[in-house]
């Protein structure tokens, strides 16, 4: 009895259909973890959440992707069976059983009489001429791979949309995910702009800070001051001036510190200020007492030049 004809037709039937499930698994858990990592950064949004909280989202979206494709690995276990191929054949083509019955004297072919075998190799080539009869691609269809994976395309390009025509908060939501332990402020309406920003202070000396809010009107802008001696921060006013701006003066510099800015739920990044402890030469004058037996008078004021 020949049944490597129908053997492979069942096995070219197994292949398709464990590629089409897989296209299907691999879109359908890329659109889990794509729909866990968007419900965390509207939440975030809404309620600025914590760093470990949002290293947390990563983990729960892998669990979300791993949960939709080993919950669907079984039924695809089950349909790639040889007995589930054959029903599916058979059921397309209308064959009345025939098609399963070959299949089944194919894996337990009979024992006994001439006429038994006899009989069994003719379904079997009956089974195996119905299943040239119809293309593997009619029995397991690709469309439900080509939706799946063009839901997906589709759920990535409208993100990739909205972070074009919303770009600050696609930066924002992009740098606090990507990077949780790293001093990203929430995104806010209203957009601080701080200068000087970075700085460095002689020692002892004061630095002007300027705040310009961009997005919305404040009726309050305040500076918190951090150092080495004060962890916890110190709050300064800063005072409206013209064009919008908002000014405070950090006094008496004499050990490095950070500083940021915030005016309702708005905050920026700390900025640091480094102190300078080296002297600041800013004129020399030399002092020249020639020797008596020289005649010439004494000498105050910068290194006088000497001819050559």
């Amino acid at each position: 009895m020949d049944t490597s004809k129908l053997g492979g037709a069942l096995q070219e039937l197994r292949k398709r259909r464990m590629y089409v499930g897989a296209g299907v698994l691999s879109a359908w858990a890329v659109l889990a973890a794509l729909g866990v990592m968007v419900l965390f950064v509207w939440i975030d949004l809404a309620i600025d959440l914590p760093a470990n909280l949002r290293i947390g989202s990563r983990a729960v979206a892998l669990v979300a992707a791993a949960s939709v494709v080993f919950g669907s690995l079984g039924r695809l276990w089950q349909e790639l069976k040889v007995s589930s191929m054959a029903r599916k054949l058979d059921g397309c083509v209308s064959a009345g059983g025939q098609v399963v019955s070959g299949v089944d004297l194919m894996i337990q072919p009979p024992v006994g009489s001439a006429l038994r075998i006899a009989l069994a190799e003719l379904a079997v080539d009956r089974a195996e001429a119905i299943s040239h009869t119809i293309p593997s691609k009619s029995v397991v269809p690709a469309k439900p791979a080509y939706t799946a994976m063009g839901l997906a395309a589709g759920c990535i390009l409208l993100l990739v949309t909205l972070s074009l025509v919303f770009p600050r908060i696609a930066r924002t939501e992009w740098m606090r995910f990507i990077d949780p332990h790293g001093d990203h402020p929430p995104y806010s309406q209203i957009e601080l702009a701080v200068e000087p920003g970075d700085a460095r202070v002689i020692y002892g000396g004061n630095l002007e800070v300027f705040v310009k809010p961009d997005g919305g009107a404040v009726d309050r802008v305040e500076l918190l001051v951090y150092s080495a001696a004060n962890a916890i921060g110190e709050t300064l006013p800063l005072f409206p001036e013209p064009q919008g701006r908002w000014r405070t003066t950090l006094t008496n510099i004499t050990s490095d510190m950070r500083y940021t800015a915030r005016a309702h739920s708005s905050r920026t990044r700390q900025f640091d200020v480094s102190v300078i402890t080296v002297p600041k030469i800013e004129e020399v004058r030399f002092k020249i007492a020639p020797p008596e037996y020289t005649n010439l008078p004494p000498y105050s004021g910068v290194l006088p030049e000497v001819a050559s």
